[in-house]
């Protein structure tokens, strides 16, 4: 069996561009429509002080109006979340992202990745 790669998950191949990067407690507007997208990566480093089971700390993500939270059975051993949504969820012309921690949770940056088919 293949073991993992080291480092943050360099097999799965993200690319964290700086122009995709969610600002905390300010909305910004995405720069790839939103809803343009098939299948959007929430990628979240460095998360701390999550609660688990819906209770306690997390990290929430606002993307295109949807809201993505994060407790810590949702974070692997590095810090690291992800999770997936659809564009089609999003409503066109929604484009706005944000991320905020909650209850003595933080993170040290969040970023969205497209993993399917722009367009």
């Amino acid at each position: 069996m293949a073991q993992r790669s080291e480092g943050v998950f360099p097999r799965e191949k993200f690319d964290l561009d700086d122009a995709m990067e969610v600002q905390w407690d300010n909305t910004t507007t995405s720069p790839v429509p939103l809803n343009s997208v098939n299948t959007w990566r929430i990628i979240v480093l460095g998360a701390t002080g999550l609660g688990t089971g819906g209770e306690g700390g997390y990290v929430r993500v606002s993307t295109g109006g949807e809201l993505t939270d994060f407790y810590a059975e949702d974070i692997d051993p590095n810090g690291v979340g992800i999770a997936h949504f659809r564009g089609s969820s999003i409503q066109e012309g929604q484009n706005g992202t944000w991320f905020d921690y909650y209850n003595g949770a933080s993170a040290d940056a969040v970023y969205l990745d497209a993993v399917d088919n722009v367009g």
